[in-house]
């Protein structure tokens, strides 16, 4: 149906990862669809982290004699050789992914490789996994990390159909995103939408004055930081965090709020889709 590619347009902390994480994680819970939500990090655990127990996962795999190396050819790295041996096909990608929630949410996780060089060449793949993806699930969410090459960053972007560009409340943070705007007609498309992951309301940088500043029409998102939030990325607990809270009824609760500004997010991502007819 659609990708929706995260980008942020700083090397510095934008909350980019743990946004994805959230808007996809409440999209597979509170909507009919079945996604996949694809890590590109380098030697970038945050994903996993945030949906299984890592010490439990380790002590399972010494039980099991099995090395760190293990089990290369799942994951991203095995599919990515499906991909350069020209067998990928319908259906395939769920064969390498993680399942979160059943027919609702899977995750395929970052290349484990720890080699820049093999690392790039993983990235190569991506675009192609990408493409195959759409035809096989509703919504494809993709983090898309600032280390891979520039030009799969871009290729990547290209084939999104809303590219959800993260930036933080900090004015070189915003003409950041201006300058973008002058020098690359990617980021002046009708497919374009705002989110500050890590928001601080009581920041003079909120909404409405960086809607004001940007002269943004459109609705910005956010994502607040959010403290059990956070943690539960640390713990591999992100789908127990927000069953607990999802029906939480006293608005001024922190995690009530937390949990509305997603809900938000993904309203405005379903409303973009709708938009540019996705």
């Amino acid at each position: 149906m659609a990708v929706i590619s995260f980008w942020g347009n700083s090397e510095k902390e934008t909350g980019q990862t743990t946004s994805t994480i959230a808007t996809s994680t409440l999209m597979a819970i509170d909507h009919n669809y079945k996604i996949l939500t694809i890590s590109t990090g380098f030697k970038d655990t945050t994903m996993a982290e945030s949906f299984w127990e890592q010490n439990r996962q380790n002590n399972i795999q010494k039980m099991l004699g099995m090395s760190n190396g293990a089990g290369v050819e799942t994951g991203m790295e095995g599919l990515s050789r499906v991909v350069t041996s020209n067998r990928i096909r319908s259906g395939i990608i769920s064969d390498y992914a993680k399942v979160v929630f059943k027919d609702r949410l899977d995750i395929l996780l970052s290349p484990k490789t720890i080699d820049t060089i093999e690392y790039i060449e993983i990235v190569k793949t991506y675009p192609k996994v990408i493409e195959t993806a759409k035809n096989d699930y509703n919504l494809v969410f993709v983090d898309v990390d600032k280390r891979m090459p520039q030009e799969i960053q871009k290729e990547i972007l290209v084939q999104s159909d809303v590219i959800v560009v993260n930036i933080s409340q900090s004015i070189k943070s915003l003409d950041r995103f201006i300058e973008l705007k002058r020098q690359n007609e990617l980021f002046r498309g009708n497919n374009v939408m705002l989110l500050i992951g890590k928001y601080d309301k009581f920041s003079k940088y909120n909404i409405k004055n960086i809607s004001r500043y940007l002269k943004e029409k459109g609705e910005i998102s956010a994502i607040s930081y959010n403290t059990l939030f956070f943690e539960a990325t640390t713990e591999g607990k992100v789908p127990d965090y927000f069953l607990k809270y999802r029906n939480i009824t006293d608005k001024t609760d922190r995690n009530a709020i937390f949990l509305d500004e997603a809900k938000k997010s993904c309203d405005n991502i379903l409303l973009k889709i709708h938009e540019i007819g996705a």
